[in-house]
């Protein structure tokens, strides 16, 4: 990467580690399509974390299209105020009226059309596999629209994708995204952070090693067969057990400070042409995680 590179992140709320990085670098041009607030997971756009590769195709059809969602608007149960189920944590104080959802997602998806079309590098990190998703329309939300609303459960059903349907996702927003962005080089990323909970019936630990066994073949796989995809191996540096002590922190789920630091010093020697600019320091405790929310919700 040069100093002339638009860089652009997205994905699982580990992946605002490397955004953080890259928008403190002077190596790089990161692009930041909206203005973040101050409690908003940090990104190339307010579009929050993107857990999936299904939501991944689905928000670049939507921004393509032109036209915002328009079942976005669901009403929380806490206030009864209104936020948009394809992020419904970005707007801490929520919308007035479904109308107000509608424009603003409007307004969201034009804002990130540069992030699509004047990118020169994509790092997208994978997060999970687990999701929940529209049973008539297939859409897929990036949190159970249960924790937060009274929408009808016959309105999202548990599904747990695929290592087929993750390629055939991961594939089709490639092609896409390549179709309208020819020079765009692709780096993917796998988040080390294990589950919190799980809705399949196996333990939490076996679900998590089920979900990143398979994304990390997804990435294999994608990377061995399509010239512009690379992949960085964050999750293998923090997760593999053939490292003295553990990277992960207490609750034995956030990562440490030190081993994020460590993996982005490989991160700028492996990509980025550096003038030594860079001042990194590391920090999880302020990585914003949906399931947080999940944990403040159900009691986790």
């Amino acid at each position: 990467m040069e100093k002339t590179d638009a860089v652009v992140t997205a994905g699982s709320c580990f992946a605002q580690n490397v955004a953080k990085y890259l928008r403190d670098a002077k190596s790089v041009k990161f692009i930041e399509s909206e203005l973040l607030q101050a409690d908003d997971p940090v990104f190339s756009g307010r579009y929050g974390n993107i857990y999936t590769a299904r939501q991944m195709v689905q928000l670049f059809d939507e921004v393509q299209s032109g036209s915002p969602d328009a079942d976005c608007a669901v009403l929380r149960s806490a206030d009864n105020r209104y936020v948009d189920i394809n992020r419904p944590f970005i707007e801490k104080a929520g919308y007035e009226s479904p109308e107000a959802v509608i424009n603003a997602r409007a307004d969201h998806i034009s804002a990130i059309k540069p992030i699509f079309q004047d990118s020169d590098v994509f790092v997208f990190t994978l997060g999970l596999t687990e999701g929940w998703k529209n049973p008539a329309t297939g859409k897929v939300y990036p949190v159970c629209p249960g924790v937060y609303s009274d929408l009808p459960e016959t309105d999202y059903v548990f599904h747990n994708f695929t290592y087929e349907e993750i390629v055939k996702d991961m594939e089709d927003f490639i092609a896409k995204l390549t179709a309208i962005n020819p020079a765009i080089k692709i780096l993917l990323t796998v988040s080390p952070v294990p589950l919190t909970a799980t809705y399949t019936k196996d333990d939490v630990v076996t679900a998590t090693m089920h979900s990143k066994a398979i994304l990390r073949t997804v990435c294999g796989s994608l990377e061995s067969r399509i010239a512009n995809v690379f992949y960085f191996p964050s999750y293998e540096m923090i997760a593999n057990p053939f490292t003295a002590g553990s990277a992960y922190a207490s609750n034995l789920r956030s990562v440490q400070p030190e081993p994020i630091e460590a993996v982005m010093r490989y991160f700028e020697e492996d990509y980025i042409v550096s003038d030594g600019s860079v001042d990194y320091s590391a920090s999880d405790d302020d990585i914003v995680c949906d399931d947080v929310e999940i944990e403040n919700s159900v009691g986790f």
